[in-house]
């Protein structure tokens, strides 16, 4: 995915300056946690639209693995989250950020497997 402006002279220009990124699939999100609904963070929007074809919330950060921010923290209070990697080593390092910057947020951590991770948040 691609942000473009105008440029006003016919042409675009093509950068994310005073852009602030958000989650994709927040309005699900923001749903998920009303009802209560466990979320699935994965690596990629492909993955989201795979989750949301069987009714399962799911939502990933802006402009692909390792690009997690602290402002993401918040949309996830009280909410149950299960953390899907890539399987490989960027996806796995993903992962892993994101369950540090969630860590304050922690009630409880389970570890199906190496790398995915299921988290209640407080």
């Amino acid at each position: 995915m691609h942000k473009q402006d105008p440029d006003g002279k016919g042409g675009f220009i093509y950068n994310l300056n005073g852009i602030t990124p958000i989650l994709y699939n927040l309005k699900e999100l923001q749903r998920a946690r009303n009802e209560n609904l466990t979320v699935f963070i994965v690596e990629g929007e492909k993955d989201v639209e795979t989750f949301q074809k069987n009714n399962v919330v799911s939502t990933t950060c802006a402009m692909g693995a390792v690009k997690w921010k602290t402002t993401y923290n918040e949309h996830f209070k009280n909410v149950s989250v299960v953390i899907i990697p890539d399987n490989d080593e960027v996806g796995k390092s993903h992962a892993l950020d994101i369950a540090k910057s969630l860590y304050k947020m922690l009630l409880f951590t389970t570890f199906l497997k190496k790398y995915t991770m299921i988290l209640r948040l407080k």
